[in-house]
């Protein structure tokens, strides 16, 4: 910058003065303080004491119009004089020789009129004033307009853009149409030895639309006949295409879309980015991004997912991270030795569109070896309570799980109705559990989970089982309906595929104790038996009640069946 130049405010920085506003950034506002038309640049370093701050704000200033250079208005505002000044100079020049024509040129004498050359006009001396005055670097001439070789520039220029463009469609032809199907045997040769598993590819192409790049379509790495395999159901590559020309070809990014990942080789094909990354690799790759794919562990996992293979600085396979398509659920997997640290994040996640299960958040850690996934610690938030527990799930021929939990604060209500049982019970659950089960698929495992434990029911109400009507009336009249309100419920409880079995079951319900035995059967049918105990103040009732009927609709009849 010019420490000669001479800066003053415009208007719109005479407004920025008196509206504060219009400038927050506070250097700029303390210099237009400080520009009054008269200091120069070195003035202005000087009062602010810091020129690289001075000099910073007076581009920003510029730039937005709030300040000009006085020089270059001052040097405008004397061309201006000057050029009115030799016209008016001009216009008395040719009024004199007007008025004195005759005298010079002979009209009066009679001699031979001597013309004199003719002055230059206006718009010549017009343009012998703008050449000398430069402002900046200077101004070059005008040149003289060649029509003919105007023509011929244009004409040249013309065959030379249809001569590219006749390349670049050529070149596009020939890079759709080559046939690249030929190379399939290197393609997956290069894949297997890459991942350690058999590879197969189905297609080879290029594409032009949305991006560039080179295709591959139905690729499998490992064998289908297990359940184990990887498929990917279209790969697009996409070069660094000034690396194309380089010993060692650069990949700006991978999209695979479609993928189905079974957690057993997932250490496989992890493996194609690591053996990617060893220098003697003729390609590198930058990015790996994945959509609609599909994490599971013989059919337990998550679909549609989207997200990336995050690579370290060496380009070596650091972690994968994916996320549905709801942004509910967040899986990360790092490798660990021979297997891998599975992390699991979720808020406001459904395990299916219409679940009846609903998390409020989920925290999930755990490592897959192979085909095993232990869960070394687990935090759900579900039906307004919390769970805190550990498994073991394994996906062999049959899968298999185990493990024990931990419930507070479980809705009844809510969990009843998940369940399928109806919203007969009210309160808050807790309680533990230890369980197990095997099955021949992860869909069935539920219905043949076996499991032992206790739980506790706090200040709500058994609707349709009225034990205390049922001890007054006497074995003579069933009671339907009705509901029995209760301080606490505890007691044991074990379930198996055939049953669900409570025993001990113990009910405090102010001056009604009840104490027995339930069981629920697979059609949820009723079966059991309480002993009602009713304290009052002038006599007492003690009777046996049976159950029956069906969960959704109770009857208990006094006496034992």
């Amino acid at each position: 910058m010019d420490f000669k130049l001479i800066y003053a405010r415009t208007a719109s920085g005479e407004d920025a003065m008196r509206e504060r506003t219009r400038i927050a950034e506070r250097n700029m506002r303390m210099v237009l303080t400080l520009i009054d038309g008269k200091a120069t640049v070195a003035d202005l370093c000087a009062k602010t004491g810091n020129s690289t701050l001075a000099e910073k704000a007076l581009r920003e200033l510029e730039r937005g119009g709030f300040i000009e250079t006085r020089v270059a208005k001052d040097v405008l505002m004397a061309q201006s004089r000057d050029l009115e000044q030799e016209i008016k100079t001009a216009a008395q020049e040719r009024t004199s020789e007007f008025s004195t024509f005759g005298d010079k040129y002979g009209a009066v004498t009679g001699q031979p009129a001597t013309w004199p050359a003719p002055r230059p006009g206006m718009l010549e001396r017009l343009k012998a004033m703008l050449d000398k005055f430069e402002l900046g670097a200077g101004r070059r001439g005008i040149k003289p307009i060649r029509r003919g070789a105007g023509r011929a520039s244009r004409k040249w220029a013309k065959r030379g853009l249809l001569a590219v463009f006749a390349l670049l469609v050529l070149a596009a032809l020939t890079a759709v149409f080559f046939p690249y199907n030929r190379y399939l045997p290197e393609v997956e040769t290069a894949l297997a030895r890459a991942s350690g598993l058999p590879a197969k590819v189905g297609e080879v192409s290029v594409g032009v639309y949305p991006k560039p790049g080179l295709l591959l379509a139905d690729i499998r790495l490992g064998s289908e006949a297990d359940g184990k395999a990887i498929r990917v159901a279209g790969l697009r590559i996409l070069p660094d295409i000034g690396s194309l020309l380089e010993p060692k070809k650069h990949i700006r990014q991978i999209e695979l879309s479609g993928v189905t990942l079974p957690a057993e080789a997932v250490a496989g094909f992890f493996r194609v980015f690591d053996a990617l990354a060893q220098p003697s690799s003729p390609v590198g790759v930058r990015r790996v991004t994945l959509e609609k794919t599909d994490v599971g562990l013989r059919g337990l996992g998550f679909s549609d997912l989207g997200g990336e293979v995050k690579l370290a600085p060496d380009g070596r396979f650091d972690a994968l991270l994916l996320v549905s398509a709801d942004r509910g659920l967040r899986l990360e997997a790092r490798p660990q030795g021979d297997g891998l640290d599975i992390a699991l994040e979720g808020t406001g996640w459904r395990p299916a569109p219409g679940s009846p299960i609903f998390f409020d958040s989920l925290a999930v850690k755990g490592r897959l070896d192979g085909s095993v996934f232990s869960i070394k610690s687990m935090t759900l938030r579900v039906f307004d309570g919390r769970v805190h527990g550990l498994a073991t799930l394994r996906a062999g021929t049959r899968p298999e799980m185990d493990g024990e939990i931990s419930f507070e604060r479980i809705n009844a209500k809510r969990f009843g109705e998940a369940l399928g049982v109806g919203p007969q019970f009210e309160g808050e659950i807790a309680g533990t559990m230890k369980f197990s089960a095997s099955a021949a698929s992860w869909t069935d495992i539920l219905s043949v989970l076996q499991a032992d434990g206790e739980f506790n029911i706090g200040r709500g109400s058994m609707n349709g089982f009225d034990f205390a009507e049922a001890a007054r009336r006497g074995p003579a009249s069933p009671v339907r309906g009705g509901a029995t309100r209760f301080e606490q419920v505890q007691g044991k409880f074990r379930l198996a595929p055939e049953n669900w079995r409570f025993h001990p079951l113990m009910i405090g319900s102010g001056l009604m104790q009840s104490g027995g035995q339930m069981t629920v059967g697979k059609d949820l049918r009723l079966s059991g038996e309480m002993e009602v105990q009713m304290r009052g103040t002038a006599n007492q009732i003690q009777a046996p009640v049976s159950l029956g009927g069906t969960l959704a609709a109770p009857v208990l009849q006094a006496g034992k069946r």
